[in-house]
C-alpha cells in the first residue's frame, strides 16, 4: 500500500450523526472511527470529536472507545446546559438540526494527515476507516 494508505471498509466515510435525547439521557451515535497501530497497541481514534481509545487489539479498543471513552465524554457532556452541549459539539464541527433539535450531523472528512497530525506516526502508518453505531445512556 502506498504511504498514508487508508483503507475504507464497508460502509465507511458516511455522514456522522448524534441523537441526544437530554431528558433521558440517551444519546445514539453513528461516527467514522479510524484505527491504526501505534507503538504496539491498535488505536481507535474519532477524528470529529478528537477522541482514542486503544487496546491489545482492535476489538479490545473500539470495546474501550464506546463503552468506556465516549460514555465518559458524553455523561460529563451532558452535566452542560443544552445550549453548552451545542456549542461544545460546534467546536469539533457539529451543527445541531434546525428542526429536529436532538439531531447533531458533521460531514467534515478527515484525511490520512488529518488523523497524522494529532499522533508522533511514521508517514508509512496504514490508517483504517470505518463507520459505527451505539447507544450510550449517560449515568
Amino acid at each position: 500500500m502506498p504511504i498514508n494508505a487508508i483503507d475504507h471498509r464497508p460502509n465507511a466515510i458516511s455522514n456522522e450523526k448524534i441523537k441526544i435525547d437530554f431528558k433521558r439521557k440517551a444519546i445514539q451515535v453513528e461516527v467514522n472511527v479510524a484505527d491504526f497501530i501505534d507503538h504496539g497497541h491498535v488505536v481507535a481514534y474519532v477524528p470529529s470529536l478528537d477522541i482514542s481509545a486503544y487496546g491489545p487489539t482492535r476489538a479490545e479498543a473500539f470495546k474501550m472507545l464506546f463503552k468506556e471513552v465516549l460514555t465518559d465524554f458524553f455523561e460529563n457532556l451532558l452535566k452542560l446546559p443544552e445550549a453548552e452541549v451545542s456549542r461544545e459539539l460546534a467546536k469539533h464541527g457539529w451543527k445541531r438540526g434546525s428542526i429536529l433539535r436532538k439531531n447533531y450531523s458533521n460531514n467534515a472528512f478527515v484525511d490520512a494527515k488529518g488523523i497524522l497530525q494529532n499522533f508522533n506516526l511514521p508517514s508509512e502508518t496504514r490508517i483504517s476507516i470505518s463507520h459505527h453505531e451505539d447507544q450510550l445512556i449517560a449515568a
